[in-house]
């Protein structure tokens, strides 16, 4: 009776190394699918924040102003407005600049008492990160039949970069340079 010996033949092992040889470019792409495209998209979405949010605060205080005053870099202008609580008057006045590849709001707020135009507060805030320079954000006031500002802002994150434009129309009026 003939005795069976154990092992491959070289022909299976041939195939073998083949079928890895096919499937290994493959599972290396999904591999490296799998490790960059979170961190594209983590890029992606904070990018749209970044412009989201800077668009939220421009358009609440776009809404609010009376006036825009636009100006050069590193100021892209100011909004300006009153806002009476009782026979208080607060005077408003919001500038927004670029400053090292942030887009920054400055409210400064006075109040008319005895006579006077009183300091009362002044905040500032970075709304904006990843602004890489002055001209990735625009405001371009428009006046005559259709007054409204018209506000770009860009925010590059990574290799992701997005871009927002929003108007603005309300009761605007545009200060003469």
């Amino acid at each position: 009776m003939p005795r069976k010996e154990r092992g491959f033949t070289f022909i299976e092992v041939l195939l073998a190394v083949v079928v890895i040889g096919l499937m290994m470019p493959a599972i290396g792409a999904a591999l490296v699918m799998f490790l960059t495209v979170p961190a594209r998209e983590s890029d992606e979405l904070n990018a749209i924040h970044q412009v989201r949010v800077a668009a939220d605060w421009i358009t609440l205080d776009g809404m609010r102003a009376k006036e825009f005053a636009a100006d050069s870099d590193p100021v892209y202008g100011t909004f300006s407005w009153e806002d009476r609580t009782g026979e208080i008057i607060y005077y408003h006045e919001v500038e927004y600049r670029w400053e090292d590849g942030k887009l920054i709001r400055q409210d400064s707020v006075k109040r008319w008492e005895n006579d006077d135009w009183i300091y009362d507060s002044e905040s500032e805030i970075a709304i904006a990160r990843n602004i890489g320079n002055y001209s990735d954000v625009e405001f371009v006031p428009y006046a005559g039949d259709d007054p409204h500002l018209e506000v770009s802002i860009n925010a590059a994150v990574g290799t992701q970069s997005k871009e927002l434009t929003i108007y603005i129309r309300s009761r605007l009026h545009y200060a003469e340079e």
